[in-house]
């Protein structure tokens, strides 16, 4: 899958880019914004980083960008079992699981599959919008939705026995070596 990237940097403090983009709103909207503030980047509106340096743009293309993953082991998981996700606690319950919870299955296999569809369902920052997981047999494999070195940074663990995070962190994460990036 290729991956537009756009790089700017201008006169703008980094709370500036946070409420303008990174703020709620439906995809037009921030569309929007997006092309008002390249639109004033172009027309001169927009101010640069010094009167030395003139704002700056970069846009890449890359198609083989690598996203980063981990994966969970489970082994007779019982309730009260915990795993977390960039800091998120998802916790085993017996039935009746809630938010960043999940129920024991009869067997590892379908317990996997209640932890793949409770870190997919949360709605809790850092997990909601930075990964995805899915099952297979007793194995969780979580995936950064970030392609590139970025989803290494997203830490996994597991404090029992009985579930074994793959390491400290998601791995695998690349950039793509034959990106061309055009500089404006």
């Amino acid at each position: 899958m290729a991956v537009l990237k756009l790089a700017i940097s201008c006169a703008r403090p980094d709370t500036y880019y946070e409420q303008n983009f990174e703020t709620p709103g439906g995809n037009r909207q921030i569309a929007q914004r997006i092309v008002n503030f390249l639109t004033g980047l172009f027309t001169g509106s927009e101010s640069a980083m010094s009167t030395t340096v003139p704002p700056q743009i970069a846009v890449s293309v890359q198609e083989n960008e690598v996203q980063a993953s981990g994966t969970f082991t489970l082994s007779t998981v019982i309730a009260t079992d915990a795993v977390s996700v960039n800091g998120v606690t998802f916790t085993a319950v017996a039935n009746g699981a809630t938010a960043n919870q999940f129920n024991v299955g009869v067997d590892d296999t379908a317990t996997a599959v209640n932890l793949a569809a409770a870190i997919n369902a949360s709605v809790t920052a850092l997990v909601a919008g930075y990964v995805t997981a899915s099952s297979a047999l007793n194995v969780v494999t979580v995936r950064s939705s970030f392609y590139g070195l970025s989803g290494n940074q997203t830490l996994i663990a597991s404090a029992d026995g009985t579930i074994v995070a793959s390491g400290a962190a998601l791995t695998g994460g690349a950039a793509d070596a034959t990106a061309l990036t055009l500089q404006f």
